[in-house]
């Protein structure tokens, strides 16, 4: 018997806390806004710097203990991204229509957010040279 707005109140709660948001590890920010001159607040998911560090290493380290890191392409990440998180990079969710321009603005930042945080390596514009790599020695492993 609870009322609309208390079962929207109890929603947000819910996604606020399950995204961790404006957390520092968490995937999720929120912000207010202004729509036809109501403030109303906007929620966003956002891969901050720990997140995108622990998706590399996570898809870098191999799947028993003691086994070589694999090699991780940028074009099989952004594949890995797409079909176990739904995260779209460089392409337009599906229903929803994004310019071309847009998306290789959206993978550019992407792929110069992961080479500041030594995480790829590209040394020209060649799709096949663009690689990801470890940024610290996985325990366990010899050096790469």
């Amino acid at each position: 018997m609870m009322g609309s707005s208390v079962q929207l109140g109890q929603f947000r709660k819910c996604l606020d806390a399950s995204m961790h948001v404006d957390n520092p590890n968490g995937l999720g920010r929120k912000r207010t806004s202004t729509v036809q001159g109501r403030r109303a607040e906007r929620r966003s998911v956002v891969l901050s710097n720990t997140v995108l560090d622990f998706l590399v290493h996570r898809h870098l380290r191999g799947a028993n203990k003691g086994t070589r890191p694999r090699n991780l392409s940028m074009h099989d990440f952004l594949s890995i991204l797409r079909q176990r998180y739904g995260f779209y990079v460089d392409e337009s969710p599906p229903g929803l229509s994004v310019s071309s321009d847009l998306l290789n603005r959206n993978r550019a930042l992407f792929e110069r957010r992961l080479r500041d945080l030594g995480l790829f390596v590209g040394v020209n514009d060649a799709e096949a040279m663009k690689r990801l790599r470890a940024r610290f020695d996985i325990e366990g492993t010899d050096d790469v």
